[in-house]
């Protein structure tokens, strides 16, 4: 499970850049943008899926992650907004 989820991320990251960049409608910033959380949360889903057949409890941790995904979301509000709005920084 470790070795396969540790080769679906880089996969993952590679799709969502290939798929952005063929369409032509997303910018090279957006593309990297988006791929690089799609390879990160991945890499946490596989971290704690391996934990658990560890046997160690995940529940805590699973509450921390999401508290701290939304810390995170809220600290970069001003700059997702700049990006949507198409202004740079």
């Amino acid at each position: 499970m470790l070795v396969v989820g540790w080769y679906l991320p880089a996969v993952a990251q590679r799709f969502v850049c290939r798929v952005l960049t063929v369409t032509h409608r997303a910018d090279a910033l957006v593309t990297a943008f988006l791929a690089s959380p799609a390879r990160y949360a991945i890499l946490a889903v596989v971290g704690i899926a391996v934990l658990q057949v560890f046997g160690i409890q995940t529940a805590s941790l699973l509450a921390v992650l999401g508290a701290a995904s939304l810390a995170i979301g809220l600290a970069l509000q001003g700059t997702l907004s700049n990006l949507a709005a198409g202004s740079c920084c």
